[in-house]
């Protein structure tokens, strides 16, 4: 594998996060600017923020400065520099990963040669993504100020962006609200399509937050 450069972080090479139910996008939910907006009841192509002009500005900032995308206060920077030297990326030992998808395998090659020659344009696929898509909860929580009816039905291309990812990724979370009470969640992880898809397994916290990682 190459050599990991001493970029301060990898997310804008690893990761795609819904920060919003409105379809705000961003890398990291510390990071200071949006790559975008696509609304999840129109037929917006998420992948495509992959690759604009945005995120390709963020991954120029986190090279020559990444003052200008992350504040001083973001925990992640913060453990690098304290405790270790992270990347967004899972380990596997030789074996596990020979018997991983060749789409996953490959993507991830590049997503790792990405990183080592610093690129700002790439041809590869997020590894991380995480969704908001609803604010729907059964839950009652005092501390919580939530708009719990706030949701969007969402359209065909945004479920069909997620499906096409699948093979790529090594973490996909699901936020709301609580997810399960949400149907598009529910039609995520209840079908033949994770299901053959082995490398995932699902989890749910206490936080609501549900997450189906590669293992």
């Amino acid at each position: 594998m190459p050599k990991l450069p001493a970029i301060p972080c990898t997310k804008p090479w690893t990761s795609l996060e819904e920060r919003h139910i409105l379809g705000e996008y961003k890398v990291c939910c510390w990071a200071k600017c949006l790559i975008g907006v696509c609304k999840k009841d129109f037929d917006h192509d998420f992948i495509s923020l992959w690759n604009s002009r945005s995120l390709q500005n963020i991954r120029k900032s986190m090279v020559k400065d990444h003052t200008a995308i992350c504040p001083p206060s973001c925990p992640v920077l913060n453990d690098r520099k304290n405790q270790f030297n992270k990347v967004e990326l899972f380990d596997y030992d030789d074996i596990e990963y020979n018997q991983f998808d060749p789409k996953f395998v490959n993507n991830r090659n590049k997503v790792l040669a990405a990183i080592s020659e610093r690129s700002i344009v790439t041809d590869t696929y997020p590894t991380r993504l995480k969704l908001h898509p609803s604010n729907k909860c059964n839950f009652n929580c005092r501390m919580c100020n939530l708009d719990r009816s706030y949701s969007y039905p969402p359209s065909k291309k945004y479920i069909e962006n997620i499906y096409s990812l699948l093979p790529y990724l090594e973490n996909l979370e699901i936020f709301g609200g609580e997810p399960l009470c949400c149907k598009t969640t529910r039609s995520l992880i209840l079908n033949d399509v994770l299901e053959n898809t082995p490398m995932f397994t699902f989890q749910q916290s206490q936080m609501a937050l549900c997450s189906m990682v590669k293992c």
